[in-house]
């Protein structure tokens, strides 16, 4: 199993040092999750943000599509299967066809998803990345969510003596 690994400069809080020992569940390019945290790599700020799973209140994931792009790719088909029927059409159809797809294959590229990470503390995290990005994102902090609580639960409880 994986380990978290952070470099010496972001060892500086006790907290990064107790998470470099915990097994890292899961990755993808926005953020690794581990038993008890969730660490958001943070590129344009050069830093790492540290969420305790136990403190999350909600998930939101927010998609962000561009339906400008699809009306405009779909106007084009319509005018190229237009200029394809017509006796007048000189060729205008493959054009205008091909930047039909161009424009197609734009939108699905564009869409972005958001994930927001709502602490009880009331204080609010935003990663940012792909569609798809997101929702695994999503999908494995609530896994790691739901087989916490038994964990919890079984430590507390302890060995039972009869």
């Amino acid at each position: 199993m994986r380990r978290l690994v952070l470099s010496g400069d972001e060892m500086t809080g006790t907290v990064a040092g107790a998470i470099s020992d915990e097994p890292v569940l899961a990755s993808n390019a926005l953020a690794e999750v581990t038993p008890n945290f969730i660490v958001i790599n943070n590129p344009e700020r050069q830093s790492y943000t540290i969420l305790p799973i136990s403190r999350l209140t909600a998930i939101e994931l927010i998609q962000k599509p561009y339906p400008g792009l699809l009306v405009i790719a779909s106007g084009l088909f319509v005018l190229a299967a237009g200029a394809s029927c017509s006796k007048e059409g000189d060729g205008a159809a493959i054009p205008m066809g091909l930047l039909g797809v161009f424009l197609l294959i734009l939108y699905f590229a564009s869409r972005r998803g958001s994930v927001t990470f709502l602490l009880t503390s009331g204080a609010a995290e935003t990663v940012t990345g792909g569609v798809r990005e997101a929702a695994d994102l999503v999908a494995l902090v609530e896994s790691a969510r739901r087989s916490r609580p038994g964990e919890v639960a079984a430590q507390l409880s302890g060995p039972q003596l009869r």
